[in-house]
């Protein structure tokens, strides 16, 4: 595989999940809605750090692809993967199901996208 489509691949990954993060921040009540359990009152605040903690993972994302460390973004999206299988859990069992299958598509990319970062 190209060096050039990882790049473009990784690119993609790190800046959909820093946009969400940064909507999250911006938009608590907005995105927790998406996010398939809606908060309000105090919670926004919890939306908040989720939206620091998708941030984060999109500046690591970026920056593994800019400096081309394949096989570090393939570990970084298996627990990508992770984070994904709980939100499913969590909204699954406690918010709008057919919302949580959207992070169940999250779990089955992030795994799929490890296995092209270590191929």
């Amino acid at each position: 595989m190209t060096t050039s489509l990882l790049t473009y691949l990784a690119f993609a990954i790190g800046s959909v999940a820093f946009i969400i993060g940064l909507l999250a921040m911006l938009l608590p009540t907005k995105m927790s809605e998406g996010f398939g359990i809606a908060v309000s009152g105090a919670g926004v605040h919890y939306v908040r750090a989720l939206g620091v903690r998708d941030v984060f993972v999109g500046l690591v994302v970026l920056l593994l692809g800019y400096y081309e460390q394949w096989t570090s973004l393939g570990y970084v999206c298996i627990a990508i993967a992770i984070v994904a299988a709980s939100d499913f859990y969590t909204v699954f069992r406690y918010g709008q199901r057919q919302a949580s299958f959207a992070h169940l598509a999250g779990f089955v990319l992030s795994l799929v996208f490890s296995a092209v970062f270590f191929w």
